[in-house]
């Protein structure tokens, strides 16, 4: 408050010590500091948004490796497993394939073995060369043969091939006895105790027996 010729006067505020241009330059201060506050304020939320973007792509890229892994661990068991079932069904199929051929070879040989022994002629000679060899072990010391064939068999069998089988034989024929008790094809001999099978089924697996290696052979090259 001032007195000018007997006045008073009071003094604004803003006229004190300022000028006009001072007044505008605290607005322009206050503008620049509001902008760039602003600018401070948009570049911290785009900051933070590109963060909070880098975030979830992150973890989006790691959720689909997560997937993929495991549709991947998924697919290999499948894979495998089902590899692991096919190779199962091929070998039981190769098993089968084997038995089944076993079978049909078994059953040919049967057949052709039981043909050969059901013939008189040649059941003769067998059994002949089996009394042989028996009579040149030296039957005196041999304990008692017995052989034995089938009733038809004794039947087919004429004297002439009856008294070929013994006519080599002096004393050790009295050690040998011929009967005819069997229901199949082929004979027995039972030599102290011991019974010696020769039939269509016991001589074809013997047969079967050495042909299986070169069967197996056979059949590892066709499915390999």
């Amino acid at each position: 408050m001032s007195k000018r010729s007997g006045r008073t006067y009071i003094s604004k505020p803003w006229q004190k010590d300022e000028a006009p241009g001072s007044i505008e330059s605290f607005v322009k201060k206050l503008q620049s500091e509001g902008v760039d506050a602003g600018r401070k304020a948009a570049e911290k939320i785009k900051g933070d948004a590109k963060q909070e973007a880098e975030k979830i792509i992150a973890q989006a890229e790691a959720e689909a490796e997560r997937i993929v892994a495991k549709a991947k661990n998924e697919a290999d068991k499948y894979f495998s497993r089902m590899q692991t079932e096919l190779d199962l069904a091929v070998r039981d199929a190769i098993l089968k394939l084997r038995e089944t051929i076993g079978q049909i070879l078994s059953a040919m040989l049967t057949r052709k073995i039981e043909k050969h022994l059901s013939n008189p002629d040649f059941l003769g000679k067998i059994i002949k060369e089996v009394i042989m060899v028996y009579a040149k072990a030296d039957a005196a010391q041999q304990p008692f043969m017995k052989v034995d064939i089938s009733g038809k068999m004794g039947d087919k069998l004429g004297d002439d091939i009856l008294n070929d089988l013994f006519a080599h034989l002096n004393e050790e024929q009295e050690k040998i006895a011929l009967q005819a008790t069997l229901s199949k094809a082929g004979f027995e001999y039972t030599i102290d105790g011991a019974t010696v099978d020769v039939s269509p089924d016991s001589v074809s697996e013997v047969v079967l027996e050495m042909v299986r290696p070169a069967l197996q052979e056979i059949i590892d090259r066709v499915v390999d």
